[in-house]
């Protein structure tokens, strides 16, 4: 279950990861050039200039190391709960 939620969540937010990635490389001192400005028409450019495919750059990357983060902090509570178990508080 963890794996599946992990992978649904991966899914809704990278495309605004994307966007974010854009506007963070973009020349921010030329405001005349700045192409991307606010989320929602950043979306509505990045699907009219590169297509909806785009937004699935760097998923696994992603879901990857989310599925990595959500491991460690498992195994991190179960060493932490054991250990209260142990010193029956």
């Amino acid at each position: 279950m963890l794996v599946i939620g992990n992978f649904v969540a991966t899914l809704v937010t990278n495309p605004i990861d994307v966007v974010l990635s854009k506007m963070l490389t973009q020349h921010p001192n030329d405001v005349n050039k700045v192409k991307y400005k606010g989320l929602i028409a950043s979306l509505k450019t990045v699907y009219a200039e590169e297509g909806v495919w785009k937004f699935a750059s760097g998923l696994h990357p992603r879901f990857m190391f989310n599925l990595f983060g959500a491991f460690m902090y498992l195994f991190m509570y179960n060493r932490f709960i054991e250990t209260v178990n142990k010193l029956n508080l």
